[in-house]
């Protein structure tokens, strides 16, 4: 073979491998860039989706909180209602049909009243009572209402539409004594006692 034949392709056949291996390392190097770049992309995505996941993980567990945090005090409420509040509207009721118990409760009123700066000596007291126990309570309010409101008298008068009662001391207002009000009266007091009585069957129970 021509001697300059030979030089020509052995040229040729190391241009080409310069020109093969600068290919390869070019398209190694974007092949690279390439893994890295979705590598990058990659952590991006996972980084953000695990900030999201901490962020729901943040927001459900105040959901839950404050979801629990409701449903405590709901649960509050009604052991509360069931366990204190029912049963006192219910015995506050039924005791304001008792004329042994109305009848003490006005004495208390009126006895208090007469120590009080604003009762007129020999002033007018109006009291009314449930029709249905005024006849009783007339015939067995104690002699001591004169000396209790210093020579006064009360007149008592019955309604068929009255829940408790109500006091008139001459041109002063009408105050009324019903079973809710004296449930609301005593209600702080109750539902202290009821929790302390809650908190201390809780530790029994934890001890």
């Amino acid at each position: 073979m021509d001697e300059g034949l030979v030089q020509i392709i052995e040229a040729v056949k190391s241009e080409a491998e310069v020109k093969s291996e600068e290919i390869i390392n070019k398209g190694n190097a974007e092949a690279q860039n390439l893994i890295d770049s979705a590598k990058k992309e990659a952590e991006s995505i996972i980084g953000a989706a695990k900030r999201d996941a901490e962020r729901t993980h943040s927001e459900v567990m105040s959901q839950l909180r404050l979801a629990a945090r409701d449903f405590i005090l709901q649960l509050k409420e009604e052991l509360e209602e069931l366990l204190a509040l029912s049963p006192l509207r219910k015995g506050v009721a039924e005791a304001m049909v008792d004329p042994e118990f109305m009848k003490k409760l006005i004495t208390a009123m009126v006895i208090e009243y007469g120590k009080g700066e604003g009762a007129t000596p020999g002033g007018q007291i109006t009291i009314g009572v449930p029709t249905a126990i005024q006849q009783e309570l007339a015939a067995e309010l104690p002699a001591m209402f004169k000396d209790a409101l210093k020579g006064g008298h009360p007149l008592l008068v019955g309604s068929d539409r009255l829940e408790g009662f109500t006091f008139t001391a001459g041109d002063t207002g009408e105050i009324m004594i019903t079973p809710e009000a004296i449930v609301e009266s005593v209600k702080p007091y109750v539902l202290k006692k009821f929790h302390s009585l809650l908190e201390g069957a809780g530790k029994d129970a934890a001890g």
